[in-house]
């Protein structure tokens, strides 16, 4: 249960699927009291030039720039 573990570090690393996943980890913890604000994202730097990058930028999210040999 995420409740008992409001108070710890704690890292997901969720294996994406689907474009459902985000909306549905974003519903699970802001759902939780004290969860929402301890969140944080890590994606690709290509997102921060999208609408959603913008808020992500503003929530103080992490971009990481994702290099394919």
């Amino acid at each position: 249960s995420l409740d008992h573990l409001q108070h710890h570090r704690l890292l997901i690393l969720p294996n994406h699927q689907s474009t459902a996943d985000v909306p549905l980890l974003m519903t699970i913890f802001s759902s939780r009291v004290g969860f929402c604000n301890k969140v944080m994202w890590i994606m690709d730097s290509v997102f921060k030039f999208t609408n959603f990058g913008f808020c992500s930028w503003m929530h103080d999210d992490f971009f990481i720039l994702a290099v394919s040999y």
